[in-house]
């Protein structure tokens, strides 16, 4: 049986934010982003890491 310090727990914070602080984001991050094959498609969530990218490699190791 997974005991708590096996189980990856994810925790969330959602903002609601205007239009022109979407800009801003969008202009900060556009220096580290390019577009993939799948440029059309409209994503509606943001996910934000560490530098070393702990949390996606934490993720997928899929402890639970």
């Amino acid at each position: 049986m997974a005991t708590k310090s096996d189980t990856f727990e994810r925790k969330e914070k959602k903002y609601l934010i205007t239009a022109e602080q979407c800009q801003a984001i969008k202009a900060g991050l556009a220096a580290h982003m390019r577009l993939d094959d799948y440029g059309a498609t409209r994503i509606d969530s943001l996910y934000l890491d560490t530098p070393d990218r702990s949390l996606i490699c934490r993720s997928l190791e899929k402890p639970l």
